[in-house]
């Protein structure tokens, strides 16, 4: 129990370096995580993580133990933030953090910055607060307090997954949404810039000019410019439903939680609008 109570204990350390850095960054106070309570449960599993390897072969803190822990971090965090960012890119098009703006990242991934911070943080946090003080200070209490706490936190813990997986099973919903309506968007944009070949035109220019022709000329620019007013007002529509959708998502806790939560497919849209309205 004193394991799962440590881990509790570095999953609020974890909420609270992650609210203070964007508190400091962005002067706002911003919810971190993904869960409703005040935990970043990556923090908690990955010091007792540490701990449960570490422990048992270092049974005394040394330089070695030291160099080897903060190695460790920074190659295990910089390997989770690719993957995951990568998985979160590839498979649900969203980007939940981005060092694109930092120098030695790789495709926003990673950074050689933050990787090396996360090591002396992880370092400093095992070696000076786990090992010396957090958990000799649980070893000495009380059995049956610490089993108390623990079943405390496991009601309010089960409690909180359970409303987080409700929230993401509608978050995932929404994406899903976005990603058929921004489909839909994408194959009228190239119609739009080509709605009628302009190429049909070419027999009636080179023709000889006549009362005709003209007339017929006339009538075919009036249909062409009728059926773009129609693809523009259908596209305009489109773009309204994506606004609201984009509103709707950003109203979410997860959303709320990542304000630099990143969706392809808004920012595919935008760009090519964008330049739509350039030209």
């Amino acid at each position: 129990m004193a394991l799962f109570l440590a881990t509790i204990f570095y999953a609020f350390c974890g909420w609270l370096i992650e609210v203070g850095f964007y508190l400091y960054k962005t002067k706002t106070f911003v919810n971190r995580g993904f869960l409703y309570g005040p935990f970043v449960p990556i923090y908690g599993l990955s010091m007792i993580s540490l701990a449960l390897f570490f422990d048992p072969v270092f049974p005394t803190i040394t330089l070695p133990l030291v160099s080897i822990v903060f190695l460790t971090i920074v190659v295990v965090s910089t390997l989770l933030e690719l993957i995951g960012g990568w998985l979160l890119w590839s498979l649900f098009e969203t980007r939940w953090w981005d060092y694109s703006e930092e120098k030695f990242h790789f495709q926003g991934f990673i950074c050689l910055r933050f990787s090396l911070l996360w090591g002396v943080m992880g370092t400093l946090a095992y070696v000076f607060v786990h090992r010396m003080l957090v958990f000799p200070f649980l070893e000495r209490q009380d059995a049956d307090a610490l089993q108390a706490f623990g079943v405390f936190f496991i009601l309010i813990f089960t409690v909180d997954y359970f409303f987080t997986i409700l929230s993401l099973i509608n978050f995932r919903s929404l994406i899903v949404e976005l990603r058929g309506l921004s489909s839909r968007v994408r194959k009228q944009l190239p119609d739009l810039e080509s709605s009628i070949p302009s190429a049909l035109l070419e027999p009636f220019t080179k023709v000889k000019e006549s009362e005709r022709f003209s007339n017929l000329k006339g009538r075919y620019e009036g249909l062409k410019s009728r059926f773009a007013k129609f693809k523009n007002d259908r596209l305009n529509n489109e773009f309204q439903q994506l606004s609201l959708l984009a509103q709707k998502i950003s109203k979410t806790r997860l959303y709320r939680a990542f304000p630099g939560l990143r969706i392809r497919m808004i920012e595919q849209i935008k760009k090519r609008q964008s330049k739509d309205d350039a030209s």
